[in-house]
């Protein structure tokens, strides 16, 4: 992607097309337990699936290694184990805190996303 373009072009499609992907299956798995919270829901959840994706390829970019892109989305992915507890735990989080979670972790990933485009521009380069 990044030949055809620049690279911060080409993390924010990655992003949106990754964001994008999870919105049929999080709709099928999430809608019944998300009721009328499961738009905002996905909305965060793009949200920062975009962000973040600006900030492994930024990573990538400049280290050219796979593991640590890996581990930035793993550590994300774990992270939201220590957002909320889940649908098993004694106590899940409410559908609407759900929603509140990734519409706040999403504004929060794009301030250093937004510090590292305008810093390293279109190339994300150091």
């Amino acid at each position: 992607m990044s030949l055809k373009g620049n690279i911060l072009s080409a993390s924010l499609s990655l992003g949106i097309v990754h964001g994008v992907w999870h919105v049929f299956p999080d709709y099928l798995g999430g809608f019944n337990t998300l009721g009328g919270y499961w738009l905002p829901y996905i909305i965060g959840f793009v949200i920062h699936v975009v962000a973040l994706r600006v900030l492994i390829v930024w990573v990538y970019t400049n280290t050219k290694s796979l593991f640590l892109a890996m581990l930035m989305h793993a550590s994300s992915s774990g992270f939201y184990g220590f957002i909320y507890p889940g649908d098993f735990a004694s106590t899940p989080i409410t559908p609407e805190n759900r929603a509140i979670v990734f519409l706040v972790y999403g504004f929060v990933l794009w301030i250093p996303a937004v510090i590292v485009m305008l810093k390293y521009g279109k190339s994300l380069k150091a």
